[in-house]
């Protein structure tokens, strides 16, 4: 838990532009994994990862599925609007890894 809270204050040190910018790129990371996760013989077709992005969707992509993309979509569209009004980026992002982390460990059925 410290080493999320360190991470929480680091991320919440940046400024609101890097901080929206941050999550824009999260949501793009969750959409190409579950696009991965349900169709991987199209992946060459519709997924546009870069190289670094492509070694580490290798080993995420399995936790994005049907049970949780949702959920972590909305999580992630909730933090932006939070981010957006000024909500406190350290409560904010705090609280959206807590979510992640939960929703992560559903097992796809």
């Amino acid at each position: 838990i410290s080493e999320l809270i360190n991470t929480v204050e680091e991320t919440a040190k940046s400024g609101r532009e890097s901080q929206k910018a941050f999550l824009r790129y999260a949501l793009k990371m969750l959409r190409e994994n579950f696009i991965l996760n349900i169709s991987p013989e199209n992946q060459n077709k519709i997924i546009f990862l870069t190289d670094n992005e492509k070694n580490f969707s290798n080993k995420f992509y399995k936790f994005i599925h049907k049970n949780n993309i949702n959920q972590l979509t909305n999580e992630f569209n909730e933090a932006y609007n939070h981010i957006e009004r000024n909500g406190y980026a350290k409560l904010v992002f705090l609280d959206l890894a807590l979510k992640t982390a939960r929703l992560l460990k559903t097992k796809p059925q």
